[in-house]
């Protein structure tokens, strides 16, 4: 088994943690407890990964988060989809390998504690991993026919709701300071505005390493960063978006292009998935709008720094 590594499991579960526990309740979402460590935990990391984020922007963005993860738990109710004995089993098993891997518990707490994390919550990290693969696994079966997801479906969807762009990326970690990014991001905007080839741009300048078929991503609303996505839905297609994109991972100079028919052939059941992801994922976001988030007495007085 690879190493396990605290700080990668969080980053592939970051829309999975809910309340777990009900000591020192904060608040409560759609009648669900939210306890301190839980909210804790997603306040610091993002803190950390958005710098510039304000106190109030930053508050959304972890009851988002939270609320996205107790819709998931009433999905998994609703069909009555839950953990099996063995599963249950394996969520120990994989406590057990990150104890030994890190060295003993003193260095396996350490490293939980650097995230922000308690060891329960990285239990229920784990296994809310393995429940959401299983609910989703569940839902996109078309003889459960709740997503449905035939060809007319798809073919109508792909015209609606999916997107093409090309982008070059210039990254935040790529050594240099975000000012020095900007000012380079602006540059190469301006070259792309006036007309200069859009791939060579690319070939020259950006810093991403994903793109393939043509440096072209086809993609559905969901699938993207938000801010690249969200630039894209502004550009008219055929043309570059007329402002540098900002997401966590860097700036975005953008050009949105037209949907690929060969690209869309070959692809075809890859883009299926993609529907049947966003479908899925707005069912919980749709759960989501129907909770009620109150804050516990004292809540505004509380310092979750510390």
């Amino acid at each position: 088994m690879n190493r396990v590594k605290i700080t990668a499991l969080l980053l592939c579960l970051v829309m999975l943690l809910c309340a777990c526990g009900k000591g020192n309740t904060v608040m409560t979402i759609g009648g669900e407890d939210v306890s301190y460590d839980t909210y804790r935990y997603f306040y610091l990391n993002y803190k950390r990964d958005f710098p510039d984020i304000s106190e109030e922007a930053l508050h959304e963005k972890v009851v988002e988060t939270i609320s996205l993860d107790i819709a998931l738990n009433m999905l998994a109710e609703t069909q009555d989809v839950g953990l099996n004995k063995e599963e249950k089993e394996s969520v120990d098993s994989y406590v057990k390998d990150a104890i030994s891997q890190y060295g003993g518990k003193a260095a396996y707490k350490k490293a939980l504690e650097e995230a922000y994390l308690t060891e329960k919550l990285f239990r229920y990290l784990y296994s809310q991993q393995l429940l959401e693969s299983k609910l989703r696994e569940y839902y996109y079966m078309e003889m459960n026919n709740l997503i449905v997801s035939d060809d007319a479906t798809l073919d109508a969807d792909i015209k609606e709701n999916f997107m093409a762009a090309k982008q070059v990326l210039i990254r935040f970690d790529n050594g240099y300071t975000k000012e020095s990014n900007k000012a380079h991001a602006d540059k190469i905007l301006e070259k792309a505005l006036n007309g200069e080839d859009f791939d060579s741009l690319v070939k020259e300048y950006s810093e991403d390493t994903t793109a393939v078929n043509d440096y072209t991503y086809h993609f559905t609303y969901g699938q993207m960063v938000e801010g690249f996505e969200n630039a894209v839905a502004d550009t008219p297609i055929g043309e570059v978006c007329e402002y540098v994109a900002e997401s966590e991972i860097g700036y975005h100079i953008i050009m949105r292009v037209p949907l690929d028919k060969e690209y869309i052939d070959t692809h075809y059941e890859e883009l299926r998935d993609a529907f049947k992801a966003r479908r899925f994922n707005e069912m919980r976001q749709t759960l989501t709008k129907s909770f009620t988030v109150e804050k516990a007495e004292g809540f505004d007085e509380i310092d979750f720094n510390e």
